[in-house]
């Protein structure tokens, strides 16, 4: 199984018979759980499993039917590199993969170690998510079907607009034997919508809420926080203050938390 994982550079990723894969078939608002290879150390905490939702998000707990809608105030263990209503109709792909060793722990520690010099990371694991050609809910339309599109063609231009509303990210969890660990948010193409979305982490108990500083959707993709546009990396394994921020339209809410 390969991936691509456009870090420095568009790098193919060989995975081996040492890693743990999937490509999931996940119904609205589903998860699956994920049996973790190494514990992943989250804000202080000690995580062996994580569950894998539909719509956007890694929860280190079990997502109930109110969790898949998104909440700035959850405070709950969450990774969301786009937290909203997803659909994969026909042409969408949620797929999985982790290692200890090989291929992908190499690259991801080259890549780590050019994109934040200095830090001198080795990774032992690497736990890799891609939510690849699917659809921002209600904004998908039609699913890009050959009928519909062929329908399509036969009244307007409707198929580039169909491609153009293909949305195509990852995440990332990565730790090394010091008990470093990181999140990379990477983002390919995300197109506009006017449904309600979150991309960030939360982290339990503290009320913790951080987001990714845009200020629309689209331009997750070409932000950045380690100078390379749609990329944004956090190191996770302490406490940290932050925000989350509620997208809806050109507007939003913005909730600061303190935490006690």
């Amino acid at each position: 199984m390969a991936y691509l994982l456009p870090l420095c550079l568009t790098v193919l990723l060989c995975m081996s018979g040492q890693s743990d894969a999937g490509q999931l078939t996940l119904n609205n608002e589903d998860s699956v759980e994920v049996q973790l290879d190494r514990p992943f150390l989250y804000f202080g905490t000690w995580h062996t499993k994580l569950y894998l939702a539909r719509n956007g998000f890694l929860a280190f707990f079990q997502p109930l039917l109110p969790d898949a809608n998104p909440d700035p105030h959850i405070a709950k263990d969450i990774i969301a590199p786009l937290w909203t209503d997803i659909e994969t109709n026909n042409t969408g792909i949620i797929s999985y993969d982790q290692a200890t060793s090989g291929n992908l722990i190499q690259v991801v520690t080259n890549d780590i170690n050019i994109l934040l010099p200095g830090v001198n990371f080795s990774a032992s694991w690497v736990f890799l998510c891609k939510w690849t050609r699917v659809h921002l809910g209600h904004d998908a339309g039609v699913s890009a079907s050959p009928m519909n599109l062929i329908t399509a063609c036969m009244h307007t231009n409707f198929n580039i607009f169909l491609l153009l509303k293909e949305a195509n990210f990852r995440v990332f969890l990565t730790s090394n034997d010091d008990n470093e660990s990181y999140i990379f948010m990477i983002y390919d193409d995300i197109p506009p919508t006017d449904q309600v979305w979150l991309a960030g982490y939360s982290a339990k108990n503290n009320i913790n809420f951080v987001n990714i500083p845009v200020h629309n959707i689209t331009d997750l993709s070409s932000g950045t926080n380690i100078e390379l546009g749609g990329r944004w990396v956090f190191k996770v394994q302490r406490r940290a203050y932050g925000k989350f921020i509620l997208w809806f339209c050109d507007s939003f809410l913005n909730y600061n938390v303190q935490i006690s």
